[in-house]
């Protein structure tokens, strides 16, 4: 006896965002590079690869995009991305290397071997015991014992806008509301280093 199968659905390709369908609806071709994901039966390409958390559960990350973390940077990890690369959380003693900006939400303990480097400017709530350079600007409200060197200005403003310990060059300009401490602690400051 024979034993019918059910009908047979005919699936075709479907396309999102940055995504295209070729004639014969057979092969779908990235139009930038991407993250690659399967939304909503959809093929789409994102620019911008997101993870919540940079640590064992993803490993470190090359991406040739922009990256952009929702939570933290856990110590000893290492973030490198083409584009930009936004932490909305805090980054520990890690290694972030970005083509683009770097943002940071809630700051950097970088526990003396924190490194960040940008193509672009760096933007960060503070900065303690890290090696940053940039060819833009850096940003923040309190900069501890860092090593800093930017390719335009420092400024450093905001509720504390203090620098405290360590060596900042800037090529144009360093800004900030009080500079040492009266612990003694060696504070260099030099402008018009490249």
């Amino acid at each position: 006896k024979s034993i019918k199968p059910r009908e047979v659905k005919r699936e075709t390709l479907k396309v999102g965002k940055n995504a295209e369908l070729s004639e014969d609806r057979l092969s779908v071709t990235s139009m930038v590079d991407g993250h690659v994901t399967l939304a909503d039966n959809k093929v789409t390409v994102s620019s911008v690869y997101r993870v919540k958390n940079v640590d064992l559960s993803t490993g470190n990350i090359v991406y040739n995009g922009s990256v952009e973390i929702a939570e933290n940077v856990a110590e000893n990890f290492k973030v490198k991305a083409g584009g930009n690369v936004v932490v909305n959380g805090i980054v520990g003693g890690a290694t972030i290397i970005a083509g683009g900006n770097i943002i940071i939400a809630k700051g950097m303990n970088g526990m003396g071997k924190g490194y960040l480097r940008a193509g672009g400017d760096i933007i960060v709530k503070f900065l303690e015991n890290a090696r940053v350079v940039t060819g833009g600007f850096v940003e923040t409200e309190a900069i501890l014992h860092c090593v800093v060197s930017s390719g335009v200005d420092v400024k450093v403003e905001g509720r504390k806008g203090i620098i405290l310990g360590g060596r900042i060059q800037a090529a144009k300009a360093i800004k900030a509301n009080i500079v040492g401490g009266s612990m003694s602690t060696a504070t260099t400051l030099e402008v018009g280093v490249d």
